[in-house]
């Protein structure tokens, strides 16, 4: 996986992220934290990997449970998000 590969699932990500318009503030909450980790990678996504690159896909994988029940392709993408970093050895 390249880098052109994670800017692309993370576009499509954001794009899906601003598709969703009701939410419980739970979900509300981890949407705005996506969407900031989002941004985050997108940011820093040339650095090496750090810690904070291991919390925000920690936080993504959760998320990613958290909507699996409710917006099954929100789950998906942000598990193509973490596999991606994965590959990526980020």
């Amino acid at each position: 996986m390249s880098n052109n590969d994670l800017k692309e699932h993370l576009k499509n990500l954001h794009q899906e992220l601003a598709t969703i318009e009701s939410v419980d503030k739970e979900s509300t909450i981890l949407l705005e934290k996506i969407q900031s980790d989002v941004q985050f990678l997108l940011a820093h996504k040339s650095e090496n990997p750090s810690e904070q690159h291991s919390t925000v896909k920690e936080r993504l994988a959760e998320s990613a449970r958290h909507f699996n029940a409710t917006h099954p392709a929100l789950a998906a993408m942000i598990r193509t998000v973490v596999s991606t970093l994965n590959n990526m050895g980020i």
